[in-house]
């Protein structure tokens, strides 16, 4: 049979374990408020003044056009296997594959204007410091 301090250092032990996500989470929560989103945007441009603030900024343009070129390589492979499969199904696939190289040239663009975004911002927070 344990003891009373054994019992109570178990359950301490146990309620300090139990609270480590809560404090986890108040730290990542924390760090988050620093991240630029989609959500926070228009706010961290209007209140942006120092070379942190852009250089997160930057950071977030920077997210965006590496998902928009991941757009890019997936809308290529896509045509791709629409241009295979033409063999099989002329019009449909041309349809299909034209469709996917238009995307792919539109995150293309898009890709190249976020990340010129990025390098503006990267050059305030130079000009901010």
């Amino acid at each position: 049979m344990r003891s009373l301090s054994q019992r109570n250092r178990c359950l301490s032990w146990t309620f300090a374990l139990a609270l480590l996500p809560g404090a986890f989470g108040l730290i990542l929560a924390a760090g988050a408020q620093d991240e630029v989103t989609v959500a926070n945007l228009e706010e961290r441009l209007e209140s942006a003044e120092t070379a942190a603030d852009h250089q997160a900024i930057a950071a977030f343009y920077q997210r965006q056009a590496a998902e928009a070129q991941a757009q890019v390589s997936k809308h290529e492979n896509m045509a791709q296997i629409y241009r295979n499969k033409a063999l099989k199904v002329q019009r449909s696939a041309n349809a299909m594959t034209g469709h996917c190289a238009r995307l792919a040239d539109s995150y293309r663009a898009l890709a190249a204007d976020l990340s010129a975004l990025a390098k503006d911002h990267r050059s305030m927070a130079e000009q901010a410091e």
